[in-house]
């Protein structure tokens, strides 16, 4: 079965004294979204996961919209990582953000408060640089989770501001996860 689960949160972020705040969201796991924090399951999952024992996530989509930002010249950014990145715990540098092949970004600018939303659609095992047979990664079970439990390898995106340390970013975050739910649970006399 295939299924979209959607996943939308409020960001409210300070930067710290190293000068960036981010929140990190998993790109494979509708499960478990919240990446470093855990939590956050997406509405619906266990209600169809009760019918499969296996979920793989095919198509991710990260929308990121700030509807305010404390400073001009601040840059707010979308960063996916691999999972290995993701998992030594990053530190987004303006130079990962604003030139990194992979990266989105925006300044915010004295002159006006509306700002671009960002979409970032990934194919999480492709992202990850996994070979893919017939559109089936060669190690689908390593990017696949259960009803709970996380894949083992999550790449993530890393959603956040670098400014100083003190200035705010607000806004919010919506993942779209177009998943293949698998393997089927047998289904007793209830």
């Amino acid at each position: 079965m295939e299924v979209t689960f959607r996943y939308q949160k409020t960001l409210a972020l300070t930067a710290g004294a190293g000068g960036y705040a981010t929140e990190e969201y998993s790109m494979n796991s509708p499960y478990d979204p919240l990446y470093t924090v855990g939590g956050g399951v997406c509405t619906g999952f266990a209600s169809l996961m009760a019918l499969y024992s296996r979920f793989f996530v095919k198509k991710a989509r990260l929308q990121f919209a700030p509807t305010q930002l404390s400073n001009s010249g601040d840059v707010y950014f979308v960063l996916p990582v691999r999972s290995d990145e993701a998992a030594a715990g990053v530190v987004p540098t303006a130079d990962m953000v604003m030139e990194g092949e992979n990266s989105t970004f925006g300044l915010a600018m004295a002159s006006y408060t509306r700002f671009s939303v960002i979409n970032d659609i990934r194919s999480p095992a492709e992202f990850q640089g996994l070979s893919m047979n017939f559109g089936i990664p060669s190690n689908k079970e390593e990017l696949s989770g259960a009803i709970t439990t996380d894949p083992t390898t999550q790449p993530a995106w890393f959603v956040g501001l670098l400014g100083s340390a003190g200035h705010t970013l607000a806004g919010w975050a919506l993942i779209e996860y177009t998943t293949e739910l698998y393997r089927p649970n047998t289904l007793g006399d209830a």
